[in-house]
């Protein structure tokens, strides 16, 4: 495998089919869904709560759903990106309405194959934490410690190979209309083939998921800093109206550009694993060959 051109194939990829960056950017909704921060409340707001218990309880449920159906669209973008790429490498006609309903058409798979994901990793990282913390209760660190460690350890490695499992699978649902038991075998039996271009390509992600990690922190210092600082600075000489309308506007324009920038590595990423797949799929068998040939029936020989 040529792992540079993998790599510039995905980038020219993503600079030039603009289509595929709503789906980025949609398909990166999820990750910016995050629970409300869980501070102190003063007898002031208390008393507000227990006042409009009505409303915030509406509201808390419009919260929900709104992350929910944040949830299913990130899924089905996901799903669209890895078929639009797919389609792309294979050079027939794909757009942003065709990629999104190949998403929608697999979106209960994917879910499947994530709620799986995340069994495979939640259930042994919850026996760990009982367990070290049962050893920390019971004044046992040396044992929490020399169990733990190594248990964690472990546990990455799951982690780590169970997501790419995932990913890979993610790609059979939606290349070869795989179910999702099905994806998930022969996408272990396709890391079992390719064990070291595997490794190599995940190495590979991970350097390049440091590298534009670096440069999306840098662009987020860039345009929030200005935010944090120069609003207040503002609300003291100019007053509140000008630091609402400053802050308003920066804000708005700073948030449009991590999106976008967040769309873009989505969108990356996405093609950097669907080319590796296509890549290391080419061992396996042709998408409109069956797993199984089934017997003919009605027929004799002679």
């Amino acid at each position: 495998m040529d792992y540079g051109r993998l790599i510039s194939k995905a980038f020219f990829i993503t600079l030039r089919r603009r289509f595929l960056w709503p789906l980025g950017i949609l398909a990166g909704l999820s990750g910016g869904v995050s629970a409300p921060n869980q501070g102190s409340f003063g007898d002031g707001a208390e008393e507000w709560v227990s006042t409009h218990l009505a409303l915030v309880l509406a509201l808390g449920a419009l919260l929900v759903l709104l992350a929910i159906a944040l949830l299913v669209i990130s899924v089905m973008a996901r799903g669209g990106l890895i078929s639009s790429v797919i389609g792309i490498e294979k050079e027939e006609p794909v757009s942003f309405g065709k990629g999104f309903r190949a998403g929608y058409a697999v979106f209960w798979r994917l879910v499947a194959i994530g709620l799986l994901f995340a069994l495979v990793v939640l259930t042994p990282l919850i026996v760990l934490i009982a367990m070290v913390a049962g050893l920390i209760i019971t004044k046992h660190y040396w044992a929490a410690a020399g169990t733990g460690i190594p248990f964690f350890l472990i546990w990455l490695a799951i982690t780590i190979y169970a997501g790419v499992v995932a990913v890979f699978a993610a790609r059979f649902v939606v290349d070869r209309g795989a179910g999702a038991f099905e994806s998930i075998g022969r996408a272990h039996g396709l890391i079992m083939r390719c064990k070291g271009e595997t490794t190599l390509v995940w190495l590979l992600s991970v350097a390049l998921g440091i590298g534009t990690g670096t440069a999306y922190l840098l662009v987020f210092l860039l345009f929030f800093l200005p935010l944090i600082f120069i609003t207040p600075s503002l609300y003291h000489s100019s007053g509140l109206a000008t630091a609402v309308i400053f802050g308003a506007i920066f804000g708005l324009i700073a948030l449009a550009v991590i999106l976008l920038i967040t769309g873009l590595l989505t969108v990356f990423q996405s093609a950097y694993w669907t080319l590796a797949y296509l890549e290391l799929a080419k061992k396996e068998a042709p998408a409109n060959v069956p797993l199984l040939q089934e017997p003919q029936m009605g027929t004799s020989a002679g």
